[in-house]
């Protein structure tokens, strides 16, 4: 900052913009969401070798029930992870990157699929929950369960409740299916298919910055190729010039009312003359109707030229419209 020439204050603007961006700036390795995932299969793993150690040593029906348990829910998500290393293929990379964005969208649905499923819940715990006539409701996990498959409209036990309640069955059956199947399920199916549209009319972009995400993850992990660099090269050639951008550039109102109304002032003038050129097509026989009628023309030509002449100069001195204002109608 001290070296800088007061003649070129955007360049104190420039370091002054690039110092915020720095000081905001946050460690990359917490910005990809792909290592906090790595981090959940290391946890999974780990859990899963302590739990068959345990297993191991001392046999235990119940932790060999849970060794297995928590296998079975980490091979998921160590399949999961094998997108991670997709990502550098053009063909498939737009797509892993649909997934990360979809979960925005899994979020926003989840909530209002809570707002309808917890107060329904309640209601058929309180009208069938317990009872030995509809089985699947007898415990809360049960019964969540079932709501479920009313969601994906699977089976359920509907005689059963309305032999309990004729009434209730139908009246919470009916409401919980059309909030919960039609309206919900629908909204996130337009919801995924916006997304979809919208990263799909950018896979190849998307596909070139997951490519490059990559190739900077294994330059950082690889210190080493560093020394095989031209430094001058790569910013003579490859760097991108960084300059500061100002978000509140705005267009000079005076200059742009000025365009408008010469712009409309030569509509006018050209509607005239091919109204003038039509009249004088019609009356060509009366030769003195006919001179005035040139005359007229000559004089809208006249102006037309004027209102041109000015509508250039605007273009090519903007203050040239403030200059003319300031001085008076000529």
């Amino acid at each position: 900052m001290d070296c800088l020439h007061p003649m070129w204050p955007q360049e104190k603007h420039f370091l002054s913009d690039q110092e915020k961006q720095i000081q905001k700036m946050k460690g990359s390795y917490s910005h990809d969401m792909w290592n906090v995932f790595d981090w959940l299969v290391y946890c999974l793993l780990i859990g899963s070798f302590v739990v068959h150690v345990a297993d191991v040593i001392s046999p235990s029906a119940s932790l060999h029930l849970f060794s297995l348990r928590l296998f079975s829910l980490s091979i998921i998500f160590l399949w999961i992870r094998l997108m991670k290393h997709v990502r550098a293929f053009r063909l498939m990379g737009p797509f892993i990157v649909m997934l990360g964005s979809i979960s925005g969208d899994v979020m926003c649905f989840l909530f209002l699929y809570a707002e309808i499923f917890i107060p329904y819940a309640c209601s058929f715990w309180i009208m069938f929950g317990g009872l030995p006539t509809v089985p699947s409701m007898q415990s809360v996990s049960g019964l969540l369960f079932s709501l479920y498959r009313i969601t994906l409209v699977d089976e359920y036990e509907y005689a059963a409740m309305a032999r309990v309640d004729e009434v209730m069955a139908p009246l919470l059956c009916g409401t919980f299916l059309a909030f919960s199947s039609i309206l919900c399920v629908n909204l996130l199916i337009a919801l995924l298919t916006d997304t979809f549209q919208r990263v799909h009319d950018n896979s190849l972009a998307n596909a070139v910055m997951q490519q490059a995400s990559v190739i900077l993850r294994v330059e950082d992990s690889m210190p080493f190729l560093r020394r095989f660099y031209d430094n001058r090269y790569i910013a003579t050639h490859c760097a991108p010039l960084a300059d500061a951008y100002n978000d509140d550039i705005t267009t000079n109102s005076r200059n742009h009312d000025e365009m408008t109304r010469i712009t409309t002032e030569i509509k006018e003038t050209l509607d005239n003359f091919l109204q003038l050129q039509k009249d004088v097509e019609t009356v060509s026989g009366a030769q003195t109707d006919r001179a005035d009628e040139v005359t007229c023309i000559r004089a809208e030509l006249k102006e037309l030229r004027v209102l041109m002449q000015q509508l250039i100069q605007n273009q090519t001195d903007p203050g040239a419209a403030a200059r003319r204002e300031a001085l008076g109608p000529t």
